[in-house]
């Protein structure tokens, strides 16, 4: 299953995204490799981060530019899950990969820029299914949302494109039912060279930490449709 995280708009925390998911794939016992189709490398980083420190279970990466779709095939071939990150603007890394992917996630944060920009990325949607014939696998997935029960943000969001005005939207990317909270843990655990299932599982993880576990491990079973479980835990 070749998964892409991906959005033309910056700093929606894709590149987060991404190594979580693909640690929670790991940690599942899932053949899991990484694509970094972004010049920035961050998830090139943090692969190298956690592979200095010998973190296991050890996350194969590749580093892929320009027309990278058949490359990307070729690697899904040799991986269960392959999770492809690329940077955030409208690249020819993002249509290649979008063209090959199971699934698409498009994070967005409930900032106005953000949602915004959404347009964009529908419009790169539409751009590939003319040129495949075929109707991408296209989940929204909101993102950097607040730990605070007061803020409604992202449920009116959600309420939003559910009206008539949103349709278009909803048709395009309906959201993933799954929500991720701006939790000092993704940060945390990025310096380490872990996820944040990973993270939560030290000595003296708050409930915060396991909160922002949880969210990954909803994220993970909802994509896969399975329960999320430790091998060999």
């Amino acid at each position: 299953m070749i998964v892409l995280v991906g959005n033309e708009k910056g700093g929606v925390g894709k590149s987060t995204i991404a190594r979580n998911l693909a640690t929670a794939c790991a940690l599942a016992g899932r053949d899991t490799g990484v694509i970094d189709g972004d010049a920035q490398r961050s998830l090139s980083l943090w692969l190298d981060a956690r592979k200095q420190q010998d973190i296991q279970p050890y996350i194969p990466g590749f580093q892929l530019k320009g027309r990278c779709g058949a490359e990307i095939l070729a690697l899904s071939k040799k991986f269960e899950t392959l999770i492809v990150d690329v940077a955030g603007r409208d690249s020819v890394e993002l249509r290649e990969a979008a063209i090959v992917a199971d699934l698409w996630l498009v994070p967005t944060s409930v900032d106005t820029d953000d949602t915004d920009a959404l347009l964009t990325a529908m419009q790169i949607v539409r751009t590939t299914e003319l040129a495949t014939g075929r109707k991408p696998n296209v989940r929204m997935l909101i993102n950097k949302c607040s730990t605070s029960v007061f803020e409604q943000d992202a449920n009116n969001l959600i309420d939003a494109i559910n009206t008539e005005e949103g349709r278009d939207l909803n048709d395009t990317m309906p959201p993933m039912l799954s929500r991720i909270s701006n939790r000092k843990a993704f940060p945390k655990s990025r310096e380490l060279g872990q996820g944040v299932i990973e993270y939560a599982q030290r000595k003296g993880a708050g409930k915060s930490d396991r909160a922002a576990a949880q969210e990954i491990i909803g994220l993970y079973e909802e994509i896969f449709g399975q329960p999320f479980i430790i091998i060999g835990a």
